[in-house]
Order: structure tokens, then sequence, then C-alpha cells
């Protein structure tokens, strides 16, 4: 979880070290998601916010010679949890 300003960010961070398995942000599956919402529920249930609140995605890449850092803000939304 991050803050910036008024938005509160809860944040899931994927790493590969090789890309035979696809890009680190590619492992955020349908479930993944699903327990990163309710985890910002259960904490905004416990700790009201009163700004934007975000699903962000950092992807970690290690397969080549420096490590490449991706920053996906608003990466998902509740909607794409559902069914």
């Amino acid at each position: 979880m991050a803050k910036k300003g008024s938005t509160l960010s809860f944040v899931e961070v994927k790493a590969r070290w090789s890309s035979r398995m696809g890009y680190p942000e590619e492992a955020l599956t349908k479930a993944k998601k699903k327990r990163l919402l309710k985890l910002a529920h259960l904490y905004l249930s416990q700790y009201p916010h009163e700004g934007d609140v975000r699903l962000d995605v950092i992807a970690i890449d290690f397969s080549g010679k420096r490590p490449q850092i991706r920053h996906y803000e608003g990466a998902f939304y509740a909607e794409e949890t559902e069914t």
C-alpha cells in the first residue's frame, strides 16, 4: 500500500527472472486481482479513506542486463474481477 497526496494505492508487485513464463505483469490472474480487491475493501472498512483509491501493479523484469521496472497505475478495476 502506498499513499501520494490524497490517493491511496494498493499495490501488487510481480517479478520474473526469465521471460520464459511471460512478463511479470501477466502473472496477475483474476483470482489474485480478487484477493487484492478483497484486501483493499477489508482495509478500507477498518480505516476509511476520503480520497481516491487505486489498484496498481509493479512489474520487475530481471531477465536483461539491468532490471526493468514498470508501474501500472490503476491497473485494474473491481468490474474485472466479477463473474
